[in-house]
């Protein structure tokens, strides 16, 4: 019996290890989307940035056309004007004239920088799409692993809980509290009526009902006599003071007799490290 609670107990140790492990791994995962979807978010307001900065570079240069083209129409304005009423000299005239040209070459000049800018921005932009749509869609597949990660957590969690519930049992058994929880358990339990263990010896079942009470964290052992014609198998029940002897294969029960001195409820557990 002791034995098999320290190899039970062996075991259950290596599954929570396992889904520690797990956990640890998930969570992981976890932390990581977290961090490729804050990246994402990042890249795509610093490309939205981008974009903007280079439309407003494009508004500034048509401002300074359009001023560009009034300050020459002004100035041929003043030009005819001046021609017109033959009242300046040839040097006002020429310098008017050198004016001139020198703001229509400014024109040419901007709008040369302005087909620049908007080829520039058109390039940017359409690359700005492809990159955000690639980044949108890096963020969609982080949310889903966002979200896979979240439940695997969960169910890992959900796990954890179970194994440590049946870990505490299992290293802590009980005897059963009164006749009426006996009684309970065994009209629950399904050991005598499960079809895979109908052809089963009737000590095998008594060592199923022994094993599935310990993994419920009681106790109820199994107990083998022999003679030299037949193996008798049995599992024994401790109630307070009384011993009652349970037949795994029918759940029938069989009072046996009473203690002296009822013993501990709950026996020593044993040792997680030993």
């Amino acid at each position: 019996m002791k034995l098999f609670l320290s190899l039970l107990v062996v075991i259950l140790l290596a599954l929570l290890g396992v889904g520690s492990w797990l956990y640890y791994e998930k969570n992981n995962e976890l932390q990581q989307a977290r961090m490729t979807i804050a990246g994402l978010n990042t890249n795509i307001t610093s490309l939205q940035a981008e974009l903007g900065s280079g439309l407003a570079e494009i508004s500034s240069l048509q401002v300074q056309i359009d001023n560009e083209k009034a300050h020459t129409t002004a100035l041929e304005s003043d030009l005819d004007s001046s021609i017109a009423q033959l009242n300046i000299s040839s040097e006002q005239r020429a310098s008017l004239q050198s004016e001139l040209e020198v703001s229509k070459a400014k024109i040419v000049s901007l709008e040369s920088e302005l087909a620049s800018a908007e080829a520039k921005i058109t390039g940017s932009q359409d690359g700005l799409v492809a990159e955000i749509n690639r980044l949108n869609a890096d963020l969609a597949a982080a949310a889903n692993a966002l979200a896979g990660a979240n439940t695997s957590i969960a169910q890992l969690n959900e796990e954890k809980s179970a194994l440590e519930s049946l870990f505490d049992g299992v290293i802590a058994p009980r005897h059963f509290y009164s006749l009426e929880e006996l009684q309970a358990w065994l009209a629950f339990d399904d050991t005598d009526t499960n079809p895979d263990y109908f052809s089963l010896g009737p000590a095998e079942k008594c060592f199923i009902l022994q094993v599935r009470a310990l993994r419920d964290g009681l106790l109820l052992p199994a107990a083998i006599d022999a003679d030299n014609d037949h193996i008798y198998s049995w599992n024994v029940a401790i109630v307070g003071a009384s011993i009652y002897v349970v037949t795994a294969s029918t759940d029938e029960i069989l009072f046996l007799a009473n203690f002296q001195v009822p013993p501990a409820q709950q026996p020593l557990p044993l040792p997680v490290n030993p």
